[in-house]
């Protein structure tokens, strides 16, 4: 019996190479990288000598940078890049088309890619903000880049998230404002973006941390006594929220005067406080208040409450 015979054709796969595009600060030592894949676990594209990295608008007329590179796990690395100095491949800042071209081997035909690479220089960002703001009240966020002559915009963050549109950058300077609704410890950040090839963009800022302290609302009770000079007066007050740590100090008014304090008490922690005044001098009509003084005016608001009126009789 005689058997026929066939035969079968095997076709070698294509691989994928990918050149990221990157931005690097000029002057400094880069490293051009590639990844190249099969799309088959049983076919390795890594090989030895195999990748040329190139630079060129144009593939066919690109120039080659280096040696060829080993493709090891999937990538091939040309470290030692140098760039800057205004000579060489890479002396002057702006864009280059970045080329990797992988040598066809037995199992993978040759491939390739492009990526832009930019070359610019550095800006140095720095936020700033007020170190308290009241819950509700407007407060100024502040950018600056440095060089000043570095063009563009400034992307406010607030804990994370953009607050507000884009700021246009003037003199190497910009600012927004930003009403705090809840009390907290807020992160500010900011971004550049460069509206020249000349700088990089910025996406790391230092971190400006503010205290938005929680509002304190004292009433005052205890309006309409009477009393004679050198008698005692007691005038309550309750404190919210109770366990705002701080000073009350009660003030009378007497007419167009000054408010004068006449009693100074550390809160007591209960929400619900006595204060007295003790052996007042002159008669007369009046207006008695209370101011909180915190402890740590971070966490809570200095505040100060409704008055009450009293007499004091000869």
């Amino acid at each position: 019996v005689t058997s026929s015979s066939s035969s079968v054709t095997l076709t070698k796969r294509t691989p994928a190479v990918t050149v990221p595009n990157q931005s690097q600060p000029i002057g400094t030592t880069i490293t051009l990288t590639a990844t190249v894949t099969s799309g088959s676990a049983s076919v390795s594209p890594d090989c030895s000598a195999c990748v040329q990295f190139k630079v060129g608008a144009l593939q066919s007329s690109a120039v080659a940078i280096g040696t060829p590179q080993n493709v090891a796990s999937g990538t091939a690395n040309l470290t030692g890049v140098t760039t800057g100095g205004g000579t060489g491949t890479f002396g002057s800042s702006g864009g280059y088309v970045i080329w990797a071209e992988y040598t066809a081997n037995t199992n993978l035909n040759a491939a390739s890619d492009s990526g832009n690479l930019t070359l610019a220089q550095p800006v140095d960002l720095t936020v700033s903000a007020p170190a308290i703001v009241q819950v509700n009240t407007a407060a100024t966020l502040s950018a600056t880049v440095s060089p000043a002559s570095a063009p563009g915009t400034v992307q406010f963050k607030v804990d994370g998230t953009n607050h507000g549109s884009p700021q246009t950058l003037s003199s190497g300077a910009a600012s927004i404002s930003w009403t705090p609704t809840a009390s907290g410890s807020y992160s500010i950040t900011a971004t550049y973006n460069s509206s020249s090839t000349t700088y990089l963009d910025d996406d790391t800022s230092n971190t400006a941390t503010v205290a938005v302290p929680a509002a304190v609302t004292l009433t005052l009770t205890g309006g309409g006594q009477t009393g004679d000079i050198g008698s005692s007066l007691n005038m309550p007050v309750t404190i919210s929220p109770a366990g705002a740590a701080g000073t009350l100090k009660l003030y009378a008014k007497l007419g167009t005067n000054p408010r004068v304090e006449v009693d100074s008490e550390t809160h007591d922690g209960t929400g619900s406080q006595t204060l007295d005044w003790a052996s007042p001098a002159n008669a007369g009509t009046y207006t008695m208040s209370v101011d909180f003084v915190p402890d740590n005016a971070a966490l809570f608001a200095a505040a100060t409450s409704n008055t009450q009126t009293i007499t004091i009789s000869k």
